[in-house]
């Protein structure tokens, strides 16, 4: 005889009595908030001895130590993906020297809140690099008071800012000559063609450390026609503590290209990025890119459920590239693109945020057709 279930009753209220106890309760409207108005003081006050913000939060400007920077990186690197390294405080500082300042904003429990970094380049010009909020005190005018400290500090100069795209109209008003290109930002995942890169060329390609960096210089300054006087920012960066700079040597001793790939922050797995990277031609370039990479290169054959985790098959590898207005450079950049990912690798992505360069007096033009990937957006024009 089969078991009989007895059937519960449940007693349900009505429809109309459960949607007159949900918010809205006119569909369309707002939900009703109770309004809290914090009574600290607000817009008042020195950055420099201790001022409140718009919302009411206190904060304090001082000059960054290595250990405020390193909170900005993990902080950056864990809200916005950023591409830093913790190294990158030692070579900013040996690259620009007293002409760089990096100051933070800190609360009354010396947490770091916000941090900017820019550099003044020779007698006429200056760069506004790293500009950086922690989100829960962004839209309060902190980051502002630290671009305008920054702005002050630059007063008289032709200045630079890769303004984020979503952000740029926010410096229009200040910043209102751009050059004819501007930076985008490329991933290639898990990339499987490296072998692809591999090209023969007549130059040869060194280590940095091997090479007379007053040439790599003159090199540089064909490029960028020398308005940026950063031969010894440039020295510095190619030797990164956490990097591989390379240079391409004719047979008569001429560069004619250099590159430089480095290990960002965060994760198990680092994400590589590549940049400066500035050649003759594409050729170049190529050789550049293969000699980079694969001092990532694992030649063990592995089983995929067994990765090497810091092989370059493993990585995101980003690339920072300016795109001319018919977008030539771009598209070379493309090219070794997808041969680095090769048939089997992951989709070559475009982040969804470019940048563009902005300057304060006049747009200054460097030869873009020889510029693959732009240096260090963090803290460079080019």
């Amino acid at each position: 005889m089969p078991l009989k279930i007895p059937r519960r009753k449940y007693n349900l209220d009505r429809l109309e009595d459960v949607r007159a106890r949900q918010v809205p309760k006119i569909p369309g409207e707002p939900i009703p908030m109770t309004e809290f108005e914090c009574e600290l003081p607000k817009n008042c006050g020195q950055p420099w001895i201790g001022a409140y913000s718009k919302h009411g939060f206190w904060y304090k400007f001082e000059h960054a130590e290595q250990k405020d920077f390193d909170k900005v990186v993990a902080y950056s690197i864990d809200t916005d993906q950023w591409l830093l390294q913790y190294k990158d405080y030692e070579v900013w500082k040996n690259g620009f020297g007293n002409e760089l300042e990096i100051v933070v904003a800190k609360n009354q429990r010396d947490e770091v809140m916000g941090a900017i970094a820019f550099a003044k380049l020779g007698t006429s010009r200056g760069v506004i690099g790293l500009h950086w909020m922690m989100e829960d005190y962004r839209h309060s005018g902190i980051g502002m008071q630290l671009f305008k400290y920054a702005m002050k500090v630059l007063s008289g100069r032709n200045v630079c800012v890769n303004a984020v795209s979503h952000l740029s109209n926010k410096v229009r008003s200040r910043f209102v000559h751009a050059p004819s290109w501007r930076i985008d930002h490329i991933i290639v995942d898990k990339p499987k063609g490296l072998k692809n890169l591999k090209t023969e060329i007549s130059a040869q390609i060194l280590s940095a450390k091997d090479v007379d960096m007053k040439k790599v210089s003159a090199f540089d300054d064909r490029i960028t026609g020398g308005q940026f006087m950063r031969d010894k920012w440039l020295a510095a960066w190619l030797h990164h503590p956490d990097g591989h700079g390379r240079v391409a040597v004719t047979q008569r001793g001429e560069v004619c290209g250099f590159g430089m790939v480095r290990e960002a922050a965060g994760g198990w797995t680092k994400r590589l990025v590549v940049g400066p990277l500035y050649a003759q031609d594409e050729r170049v370039a190529m050789a550049l890119l293969y000699e980079l990479l694969m001092n990532y290169y694992d030649p063990e054959e592995r089983p995929d459920w067994n990765p090497n985790l810091q092989a370059i098959e493993s990585r995101e590898v980003h690339f920072f590239c300016p795109t001319s207005n018919n977008g030539s450079t771009n598209q070379r950049l493309l090219r070794l693109a997808g041969e680095l990912k090769g048939e089997e690798g992951d989709v070559i992505e475009h982040a969804r945020f470019w940048h563009q360069p902005l300057f304060t007096e006049e747009a200054i033009d460097a030869d873009a057709d020889k510029v693959f990937c732009v240096s260090d957006w963090h803290l460079a024009v080019i």
